[in-house]
């Protein structure tokens, strides 16, 4: 089985789309690796990316999207060429926020294509310095560096899931909850119950979808918007690339976006990327309730858990976030997920990484 690697610059969006269409059906099945997101993230870099592609007897086993941009450090004396992975190397940009990312590629050869593909990119691509992948799981992480060597970790969060396989109602998930939990759920529902009537809407048409992503917008922006991170919502970048996420999925198959209200007014909404198999929570905007023993998002997550069950989804994901709520309602806890960047062996990355260094410890020193 010989597997050959080579790379080009995207020209044919369409040839693309097929490539990548086809190829899915019979990946590891990422929710971010789905052409519903890697189109919409295509639409909204400002440059061409390159394609790498890997095969077999001309049948494509593997397909990655790579950013490439320069970066001017040391006074400005010296470039560094980076690559990205389904990311563009620019905060703004990257703000969309892809997850569980790697290569697209065909399970029967997965890791033989990573292999090949990772060793074409450090021998044959050109020059780089620095390669930059994630958020990423742990043990794929370890396959980038059986080729690249260690990396540099630049953010690394818990990855929490709830799942959902032997479970065949509400019941079963909120028994598997610690006792504490279950009882500040079953309270705030009784309690919201007292002032009208909930329901838990979904987003199905168009219209629908534009209202509930309006007001997801505006609480999202509440409680994140002074807070050092910032909400998405204040980055025109991120919402053309959710807006058209969630608007061109006509068939509702991809998106979803949830909605707890009290006599018809939205109380939170949950937004939601989805496989055949699992359902990944992206995104919340949650009012906080003035009654603190009313827990507005611990219900809607149990609501949309209850969703989830009765139309036989196995796994549901709170993605990355080190969060309290994440960990107290999930039933397992998944590998870490990290964004790393893997450095080329050169005179320049020794130094730098030796200032970094020293910077870390002259900045620990001045806080002991």
């Amino acid at each position: 089985m010989k597997i050959l690697v080579s790379h080009y610059t995207l020209q044919d969006k369409s040839l693309l789309a097929s490539k990548w269409t086809k190829l899915f059906i019979g990946s590891p099945n990422s929710v971010f690796l789905d052409w519903n997101w890697i189109s919409a993230w295509l639409n909204s870099i400002p440059s061409t990316p390159i394609v790498i592609e890997a095969k077999i007897n001309e049948q494509s086993v593997g397909l990655g999207l790579l950013c490439s941009n320069t970066k001017r450090i040391l006074f400005n004396t010296f470039e560094i060429k980076q690559l990205w992975l389904h990311k563009y190397g620019d905060d703004e940009i990257d703000q969309t926020w892809i997850e569980h990312n790697d290569f697209l590629l065909d399970s029967s050869y997965e890791d033989a294509t990573r292999e090949a593909i990772l060793s074409y990119i450090k021998t044959q691509f050109g020059r780089w310095h620095e390669f930059y992948l994630g958020m990423s799981q742990t043990s794929i992480q370890k396959k980038f560096e059986d080729v690249l060597g260690s990396p540099r970790t630049l953010v690394s969060s818990a990855d929490f899931s709830v799942n959902l396989e032997e479970m065949h109602d509400v019941n079963d998930y909120l028994s598997s909850l610690s006792k504490n939990t279950r009882s500040q759920i079953n309270r705030s529902k009784k309690l919201l119950a007292q002032l009208g009537t909930v329901t838990l809407a979904r987003a199905k048409t168009t219209q629908d979808k534009q209202v509930y992503f309006k007001k997801l917008s505006q609480l999202h922006q509440q409680k994140w918007r002074h807070t050092d991170l910032g909400s998405g919502f204040d980055n025109p970048v991120f919402v053309n690339f959710h807006k058209a996420l969630i608007l061109d999925d006509i068939n509702n198959s991809y998106t979803n976006i949830f909605a707890l209200e009290l006599n018809g007014d939205a109380l939170a909404l949950v937004y939601l990327l989805k496989t055949n198999h699992g359902w990944y929570f992206y995104l919340s905007g949650i009012q906080t309730h003035p009654d603190n023993k009313i827990k507005i998002g611990l219900l809607t997550h149990t609501l949309v858990i209850e969703q989830a069950i009765i139309h036989g989804v196995k796994k549901y994901s709170f993605l990355a976030g080190d969060a309290r709520y994440k960990q107290s309602m999930s039933n397992i806890s998944e590998e870490y997920q990290s964004l790393v960047c893997f450095s080329k062996s050169s005179g320049l990355l020794k130094l730098i990484e030796k200032l970094r260094q020293i910077k870390h410890i002259m900045t620990h020193s001045s806080t002991d």
